[in-house]
């Protein structure tokens, strides 16, 4: 069974991420966990009887939507649990704690309600960079698209991570996916590149019949700017990077996570260690 957490915020992201677990589970048994977090500082901040009455308007608001999620399921024919938590603590800190229970996080790469800023430049990008489990964020005008998936794979044709291409592949891919493998680089290839492409190629085409596997080297000086072409003349819908390749992205070229985050509009997953 797939065990999804998404840590919510009562805000219009939550929705989109939902969408994406959805679209992940369609023909997955999956668990989703839906996680609001009260930070230690309200906990303590506020007198016992103000305190009971938000959390009780927490709970209240959370059962709310494991409702909400619930129908949602059944109007799709979704094969999926739904179960709530309410937890006590930064949310980072907490969904870091909680990570090594789950296969997948979904989490909402920006807010309407809150500044950029602070959004990615703390929770998801901590998230992102310590957890060990895969994560997803989502942009907030993120909308589902019902056909198979066209993914973008950022990797190392010369040092592939096949484990990596694995979980990708058992999390995003299904019949019917096209699956683009892409080096992004400042170098030029070489016949050494030229031959890991076709091993790449012919492995994968092998290993995963039913899928579409594109193998390509995209040579730039401005790496940003060719991610963001490639996918939109690929019409790509997921960005996977993997933590070794989103370090290989900074080397190459000035990329950050927040770069990322901030740049490219489409879901984005990271793979964990």
């Amino acid at each position: 069974m797939l065990k999804i957490l998404i840590p919510i915020t009562f805000s219009k992201g939550d929705t989109n991420c939902i969408e994406m677990a959805f679209l992940i589970s369609r023909h997955l048994q999956c668990h989703i966990t839906l996680l609001n977090c009260i930070p230690d500082i309200i906990d303590k901040g506020l007198v016992n009887e103000t305190h009971s009455l938000f959390v009780m308007e927490q709970r209240r608001y959370l059962n709310k939507f494991v409702r909400y999620v619930q129908m949602r399921g059944s109007s799709l024919n979704s094969n999926t649990e739904v179960e709530s938590r309410l937890e006590y603590g930064y949310p980072e800190d907490v969904i870091i704690k909680l990570s090594k229970e789950y296969n997948l996080i979904v989490m909402s790469s920006s807010c309407p309600e809150q500044d950029i800023k602070e959004i990615t430049g703390s929770t998801t990008k901590d998230v992102v960079t310590k957890s060990k489990t895969p994560v997803i964020m989502i942009p907030s005008h993120y909308q589902r698209k019902e056909e198979s998936p066209k993914i973008l794979l950022s990797i190392e044709i010369t040092g592939c991570d096949y484990k990596a291409l694995h979980q990708v592949l058992s999390l995003m891919a299904e019949h019917g996916s096209v699956i683009h493998c892409v080096e992004f680089s400042k170098q030029k290839y070489t016949e050494r590149e030229i031959n890991a492409l076709n091993e790449l190629k012919n492995y994968m085409t092998q290993t995963y019949r039913g899928t579409t596997f594109i193998v390509n080297y995209v040579t730039s000086k401005n790496i940003t700017q060719s991610l963001e072409e490639y996918i939109a003349r690929n019409e790509i819908q997921l960005l996977t990077i993997t933590k070794r390749d989103k370090n290989l992205l900074h080397r190459y070229s000035s990329m950050n996570l927040n770069d990322v985050m901030n740049h490219i509009r489409i879901p984005i997953l990271v793979m964990g260690d």
